[in-house]
């Protein structure tokens, strides 16, 4: 799927495409699992809880960077 390439998959449980079963770390990929986040990583109808959570995305996508750039 993703070769040796590290990737880091960001999804919430209310995506359509959000399937459980298909959701495994692997050596090379990693997910980041949000309840009920959309397909747009957004809260239905909530807009100060989904800029809220940016934060914690940013955050998770620039450690798996700093920790992919410094091997």
């Amino acid at each position: 799927m993703t070769g040796d390439i590290p990737t880091l998959a960001v999804i919430g449980t209310a995506d359509s495409r959000y399937d459980p079963t298909k959701i495994v770390d692997t050596a090379t990929l990693k997910w980041q699992v949000y309840d009920d986040l959309n397909h747009s990583l957004e809260y239905d109808g909530d807009w100060s809880r989904s800029l809220a959570i940016l934060g914690d995305i940013m955050a998770v996508c620039d450690g798996f960077i700093d920790k992919h750039t410094q091997q």
